[in-house]
């Protein structure tokens, strides 16, 4: 009997191989994407060394939000949104707030690049999408710039993925679909888009290019058609993104300076920045980005192995071939479609160009982000393009292994360039302030065994304010006074620089114990003193006074006999912190002769400035001595002196049991010729 030969088999043997293709893919891509977090997470914590001030200002940011913050706009550290640091936070909430952990933030935002780029370039209507895809998020995994980005704290490594979405949402949303196409496909894009759009709204300066993009791609694609539709879904996306970015826009409005306030600074519009030469410098500018990717990439340290292109020679070359392809798309040589993508490529990478073009020290890194969607296509392009011309001429196994070839070389090469030369190189540790990074460390380690205060100097630091987050030192001014804490042993910490006045305490504190800390390379970090409870200073006279509220107990006083009219009277306090007070308050000393002359007075913060009552922590004790001057012409003989507390915004005085004037007296001195 003869085989019987069924109509549905050629359909399901289809149906099964195409089952099979999207198997394997959804492997390679997983595979790409574990690939790219290994990269990401390796040596996550220490490479760069040390952690620069911007990701510290981030973190401490991020912190804040940990404890309730909801700011809806970052306006320190020259301003910043949000959307980047509310991420930060949720990871210290689960991870503790550490170095790695902020870094984690910015290797899972590049991570997800990855298979965005899959995504994006997978929709485009490229001879073989698949593997261009995979080729494209392959480069994004591996390649020196976003591994690099990716090991850092900053929200610009959100921006590619984000600005990709955009990208795949608004092709999807304009694209020519077959006819029967759901009715709602465009809505829902548009919708999407909308969304996307207020994403990266939230994240980055950059995003506000980006409806820019989709107006002139929707006007394109409207002329192009002789449909005014797409016009109608760039209203849809624009008003929905409008409305999620509202209280953004509001706080802008509100604080009108802060709208431009980072862009002014560094904008090649500015005269400081162009010197005069607007022209020359746009040239100069357009010129630099144009060589980074296979002459010369950036020469900043902070972010590229100095002068480093964004390609090595043969991903650079595989990049020139792709442009070629893009270009002879862009002339409708491979149809209307490809045509169409063609003109959304090039209105989204000079979109995400113009953040470096339009500002000093191009080419910039951290505002070209935006750009890896186009610019990471390229290469793919071109590699598909070369094993496809090989596999027409019967040479498939030639083009698989010259690609996998170049592929694997372009990876050991970035990883080499990354994780050796630039992790072992000393300037990416001054550029990371590496010795800063390395105090904070030392400060937490001191904190864990005994009670630490540093100077002003010292807590000026980001990288330190946030190494130190979960045991904080306490901050003052050592040069004004002396803080003691309820148990052990204090450390007084100094920086590195700070020779005059670690030298100053060390003779006015000659019963403490010096040690000074460096780092391997012999770079003094600390300077640190000992005191010996012991050893603590004492005032002559012990306070038997009512508090000052519920929140300040005078201990101990000291004060001379007698002065002269002319001369300055020392007075010596020593508090005790019952709790801090919610708002800083003022200390004042009034001297007051026998006809009720006030003839001397001090009014000022405590240890000035350096260590306001909101600090204070329970059962400190703050010593200080002040100086009071006594009027030239003050009456001889005796005077009172007395002392209180007061909110320097209203003058309301911390009460105190029994006087009328919210004072305490600490006797009478002889005011003498």
């Amino acid at each position: 009997m003869r085989p019987t030969l069924s109509l549905a088999s050629p359909a399901r043997s289809s149906r099964a191989l195409a089952a099979l293709a999207l198997h394997s893919t959804a492997l390679w891509l997983i595979a790409l994407t574990l690939l790219g977090l290994a990269l990401r997470l390796y040596r996550l914590g220490d490479v760069p060394a040390g952690m620069h001030p911007d990701e510290a200002h981030y973190a401490l940011d991020a912190v804040a939000i940990m404890g309730g913050w909801r700011p809806v706009f970052l306006p320190a550290n020259n301003g910043r949104e949000p959307l980047f640091v509310y991420l930060m936070a949720w990871l210290f909430n689960w991870l503790g707030p550490t170095v790695w952990t902020a870094r984690f933030a910015g290797a899972v935002v590049g991570t997800l690049m990855v298979p965005v780029q899959y995504l994006f370039v997978r929709r485009l209507p490229l001879p073989r999408p698949t593997q261009t895809a995979l080729i494209s998020a392959f480069l994004i995994a591996v390649t020196f710039w976003p591994v690099s980005q990716s090991h850092q704290a900053l929200r610009a490594g959100l921006l590619p993925a984000e600005a990709a979405l955009v990208f795949w949402a608004w092709w999807e949303t304009l694209r020519e679909t077959p006819t029967g196409t759901a009715r709602w496909r465009a809505p829902t894009y548009a919708a999407l888009t909308g969304i996307l759009l207020a994403m990266a709204l939230w994240t980055h300066l950059s995003a506000r290019l980006l409806p820019g993009v989709m107006v002139g791609f929707a006007i394109w694609v409207a002329w192009r058609r002789r449909d005014w539709r797409p016009l109608g879904w760039l209203l849809v996306a624009l008003a929905l993104a409008a409305l999620l970015v509202s209280p953004l826009a509001l706080y802008f409005v509100q604080n009108p300076d802060m709208l431009g306030y980072r862009a002014n600074q560094v904008s090649v519009l500015n005269p400081e920045v162009n010197k005069g030469d607007l022209v020359g410098t746009l040239l100069t500018n357009a010129w630099r980005i144009a060589l980074m990717v296979n002459v010369r990439g950036t020469t900043s340290w902070l972010e590229n192995l100095r002068g480093r292109p964004v390609f090595d020679p043969l991903i650079g070359l595989a990049f020139l071939v792709g442009v070629v392809y893009w270009g002879l798309a862009m002339l409708g040589r491979r149809g209307r479609d490809a045509q169409a993508a063609s003109v959304l490529l090039l209105l989204g990478l000079l979109a995400m160009l113009a953040p470096s073009w339009l500002s000093a020290g191009a080419p910039s890194y951290g505002r070209l982000n935006g750009a890896w969607a186009v610019l990471f296509l390229m290469p793919a392009w071109g590699l598909e393009r070369g094993m496809a011309a090989l596999e027409a001429q019967g040479r498939s196994r030639l083009g698989k292994t010259a690609l996998s070839a170049t592929l694997c070389l372009s990876a050991i090469w970035s990883a080499y360039d990354f994780f050796v030369v630039y992790a072992q190189s000393p300037d990416v540790y001054d550029v990371y302030f590496g010795p800063v990074r390395e105090t904070g460390e030392l400060l937490a380690s001191l904190a864990a065994r005994e009670a630490v205060y540093v100077t002003p100097e010292v807590w000026q630091r980001s990288v330190i304010r946030f190494t130190t987050v979960q045991r904080p030192p306490g901050v003052f001014d050592p040069t004004a006074g002396l803080v003691l804490p309820p148990t052990g042993d204090p450390v007084y910490a100094f920086y590195g620089t700070e020779a005059a006045a670690a030298q100053a305490f060390a003779q006015r504190w000659s019963q403490s114990t010096r040690q000074d800390y460096s780092n391997p390379a012999g770079a003094l970090l600390l300077v640190a003193f000992q005191m010996p409870r012991a050893a603590w200073p004492t005032p002559a006279n012990l306070a038997r006074l009512p508090d000052f509220g519920e929140y300040i107990r005078l201990e101990a006083y000291e004060t001379p006999q007698g002065v002269a009219r002319g001369k300055a009277l020392p007075i010596t306090l020593q508090w005790l912190a019952l709790q801090p007070t919610p708002l800083d308050h003022n200390l004042f000393i009034r001297v007051v002769a026998a006809n009720g002359r006030e003839i001397g007075q001090f009014d000022g913060p405590p240890l000035g400035g350096s260590y306001p009552t909101t600090v204070w922590r329970p059962d400190e004790r703050i010593w200080q001595t002040i100086q009071v001057p006594i009027a030239r012409d003050a009456p001889v003989g005796a005077a009172r002196v007395r002392l209180g507390w007061y909110d320097w915004r209203d003058g309301r005085r911390l009460p105190v049991a029994g006087a009328t004037d919210s004072a305490v007296g600490l006797g009478t001195i002889q005011i003498g010729e």
